[in-house]
């Protein structure tokens, strides 16, 4: 039998409670920013269904050219209706949001921020995020400012779209696409520049 503590006091023999890990600079890791702890994120809506490992988010299945870290693939990886459209030569990005993969990288958390920063503008507050970020990369540069990853039709199957298509991911259990999910009319507009807009990678150093 356990010998008894007043409650708020540790039992005898008891484990001193751990203490956070502290980082480099003294402050512990769970405190720290979201940009400072470099996790690669993931954005999936609530409706999908995983039918196989998404072996697309390792690092290793995109060239070692693309980043300036050869193990970290693509910095971003997004699901685009016009990815396979010769006329755009893989330029253009029609968004789908339902799957989104940012990377553990500089360029991907710096799209990240744009994007909430856009969706943050009073007048976005009613406007569809995936066109967002259609506007962002489309119309404002972010197209040369990240290394991009268009995911194919199964990890994002949509009926009656890719009804012949093995899923990896799969949207509402493989139900039709209905006009019910139907996108906000209100179009996005870009916010103003507060900072200056960081330069293009260039490719030819990776």
């Amino acid at each position: 039998m356990r010998p008894f503590a007043p409650r708020g006091c540790p039992s005898p023999g008891a484990r001193p409670p751990r203490r956070p890990r502290p980082t480099a600079r003294g402050a512990p890791a769970h405190a720290l920013p979201p940009r400072r702890r470099r996790r690669a994120r993931r954005r999936l809506d609530v409706d999908l269904e995983f039918h196989a490992y998404p072996s697309l988010f390792d690092g290793s299945a995109w060239g070692p050219s693309e980043t300036r870290d050869p193990g970290l693939g693509r910095d971003v990886l997004l699901w685009n209706w016009q990815g396979n459209l010769s006329w755009f030569g893989g330029r253009r990005l029609k968004a789908a949001s339902g799957v989104a993969y940012f990377n553990k990288t500089e360029a991907a958390e710096r799209l990240l921020l744009a994007w909430a920063q856009a969706m943050a503008y009073p007048p976005n507050s009613d406007a569809p995020d995936d066109q967002a970020l259609d506007l962002l990369v489309n119309n404002d540069g972010w197209i040369d400012r990240a290394a991009y990853g268009w995911l194919p039709a199964a990890y994002l199957r949509m009926s009656p779209h890719h009804s012949a298509v093995a899923p990896v991911i799969d949207h509402d259990r493989g139900a039709p696409v209905s006009g019910r999910g139907r996108n906000s009319p209100k179009e996005p507009v870009l916010p103003p520049h507060a900072l200056p807009v960081p330069p293009p990678i260039d490719h030819s150093e990776l």
